[in-house]
């Protein structure tokens, strides 16, 4: 998008910047996929941020069924490399929100942990840029919880070597084996040998070396406490009739032992009035590689789709026939 970097370029001047949005990373034509109804929407494209890895490149099965509901569907993706404060990644996808709106085009946007966070804040930011939202085991607890400090200390105090190392003994804590390889783009063996346990270590290490981890970690921080103080305001002054909130998915997973997140989604769904919450039994933290979490379900489930064709006034009929019920949860 060369006007959209070219509008940005001086706003981080003074910095590394390596933000981009294209499309999503893996997503092929439609022959892999069963044909399903209702087909496309029609100037109606999913914007996904992703979790502190900021690769985008998780969730390419979830694309795959979405890609027939929509007519685009793009990822931020963070470079390692990036220094970006909390404020200027919102900023970021506020102007790739803005540039969709000029060319007609409604948006849904998805947010993974971090990418949640920051998904919230650009509509806590600017409300009516957003026409729907999807907050997937939001990072939005991490005041409360030991992965902020942790973190900070194993990006500080280990030695590279360690560093490099310690990710495949860490990852059980966020998902089924395997929920990395979206990340690394390497499958793991079924039994894997040491070398192939230090050859992923050394591919998740360089995805997020530990200056982008303890940087991230402090954006998330930043990040939360920004959205948390908006919340609160917003409730304070009697409640705010967000335009987005009864488009509003907040999604959990039962099994996230990094996050706190059946207990977080529940806490805003009580803060946004309208907001449909689902809870999948099962996947951990990192879940959008996980089999059991089918993404269109839980949309459909909530009724996504239809509430934002509804409000601009060209519902496809049958919409959100395609999996009702499909997901336990409550609203």
């Amino acid at each position: 998008m060369r006007s959209f970097g070219a509008l940005l370029g001086a706003f981080f001047a003074g910095h590394v910047a390596a933000l981009r949005v294209g499309p999503a990373p893996g997503l092929r034509a439609r022959e892999a996929v069963a044909p399903v109804s209702p087909p496309r929407g029609g100037g109606f494209a999913i914007l996904f941020a992703p979790g502190i890895d900021g690769t985008g490149r998780c969730g390419q099965r979830q694309w795959r069924r979405l890609q027939h509901f929509v007519d685009a569907i793009d990822v931020l993706t963070i470079e390692p490399e990036d220094t970006s404060s909390f404020e200027e990644i919102v900023a970021f996808v506020l102007a790739a929100l803005r540039e969709r709106r000029a060319a007609g085009q409604r948006t849904l946007l998805v947010g993974e942990s971090l990418g949640a966070v920051v998904s919230l804040g650009a509509a806590l930011a600017e409300p009516d840029l957003v026409d729907a939202l999807a907050l997937i085991n939001p990072a939005t607890s991490i005041g409360e919880t030991w992965v902020g400090p942790l973190g900070s200390f194993v990006a500080d105090t280990l030695p590279e070597p360690l560093y490099r190392s310690l990710p495949a003994v860490i990852t059980p804590l966020f998902g089924a084996a395997g929920w990395f390889e979206g990340v690394t783009g390497q499958p793991l063996p079924d039994f894997p040998t040491p070398q192939a346990l230090l050859a992923l270590s050394n591919q998740l290490s360089d995805v997020l070396p530990a200056p982008a981890l303890k940087h991230r970690l402090g954006v998330l921080s930043d990040g939360a406490a920004r959205v948390a103080s908006r919340l609160a305001s917003a409730k304070a002054a009697g409640g705010a009739a967000w335009p987005w909130a009864r488009r509003c998915a907040l999604i959990a997973t039962t099994r996230d032992l990094v996050l706190p997140s059946t207990r977080e989604t529940s806490r805003l769904a009580a803060l946004i009035p309208g907001s449909t919450r689902r809870v999948v039994d099962g996947p951990g933290h990192a879940c959008l590689d996980d089999d059991r979490v089918n993404l269109l379900q839980l949309l459909t489930a909530a009724a996504i789709f239809e509430l934002a064709r509804d409000d601009a006034g060209d519902a496809p009929a049958g919409a959100g026939g395609a999996a009702a019920g499909a997901a336990s949860g409550s609203g």
